[in-house]
């Protein structure tokens, strides 16, 4: 074949292999700006696992292109940083959002995104500063007792406008649970008795404060002996200073104490107080 012939054939194979290269280029060119296109309109739309599969896409098309890793990794970052507020994580979600924030050639509205999450992540660490202060004081007025003062300051934290929100879960679960704690407290101490600061078991010649009470056997007056019969009706524990005072004054009623043992002496003052008489008139006519 003459020599033209081949330089035909030849001219030919290579504009079909550069004719081919160039659609396939065209093609990939095509790929690529339709996958970031849409890339960036998941974005806007805040549909960001789509988001991450565009630029997936776009940078199979043009491997190691910067402007889609970037994207990408922006992408990445920002789903990171929001799923790190919702666990209480903040840090972590500083650090997601700033990588977001300093990344270069990147898409801009992740970037304004990113700042204004940087910026309500500020109010969400001064909010959680104040209420873990409040829950703080709270608690410590629990195991002082001062319930009603630690009601309070929980009903100050719970009334916070933003407690709800799921940043401070933790705080909102642990006040809930200080103020059952304190409402069962205070109900607690108005079902209690209270028994009278000097047992009228231990003064036989005390007299009632009311001028329309008539004292019983003893000096007793009925709304004394009723008073400590409620107090040991309720299962108040009698110190030990007291069950001393009692043995001494059976003894001097002619009773014999020291063969008595605490629950006797407990069991003895039960007896009087049901009997309305002082602990030495029931000595006298029991415990000789």
């Amino acid at each position: 074949m003459k020599k033209w012939v081949w330089a035909i054939v030849t001219a030919i194979v290579v504009l079909l292999i550069g004719g081919y290269a160039i659609a396939v280029h065209h093609v990939t060119e095509q790929d690529y700006a339709a996958a970031m296109s849409r890339g960036r309109t998941a974005v806007s739309d805040k549909k960001y696992t789509q988001a991450e599969t565009d630029f997936e896409n776009a940078l199979r098309r043009k491997p190691n292109d910067q402007t889609a890793n970037t994207y990408l990794k922006q992408t990445q970052h920002f789903v990171g940083g929001q799923s790190a507020m919702t666990n209480q994580k903040f840090e972590s979600a500083s650090d997601n959002f700033k990588a977001v924030k300093d990344a270069k050639h990147g898409s801009k509205t992740l970037v304004n995104r990113a700042n204004a999450e940087l910026k309500k992540l500020k109010t969400i660490e001064l909010n959680e500063r104040q209420y873990q202060k409040l829950y703080d004081k709270a608690k410590a007025e629990n195991e002082a007792q001062e319930y009603a003062q630690s009601s309070n300051t929980v009903a100050e934290l719970l009334d916070s406008s933003s407690i709800k929100q799921p940043y401070y879960q933790t705080i909102y679960d642990k006040a809930t649970a200080l103020r059952k704690a304190n409402d069962q407290a205070l109900a607690n101490e108005q079902t209690t008795p209270t028994a009278p600061k000097t047992p009228v078991y231990l003064d036989p010649n005390a007299q009632s404060a009311s001028s329309n009470q008539e004292p019983t056997q003893g000096g007793l007056s009925q709304s004394d002996l009723n008073t400590a019969k409620s107090a040991l009706q309720s299962s108040q524990s009698i110190p030990k200073g007291e069950i001393d005072e009692v043995r001494k004054m059976i003894d001097s009623a002619g009773g014999n104490a020291n063969s008595m043992s605490d629950q006797d002496i407990k069991n003895a003052i039960t007896q009087a107080t049901q009997k309305q008489e002082s602990i030495q008139e029931y000595a006298s006519k029991y415990l000789k």
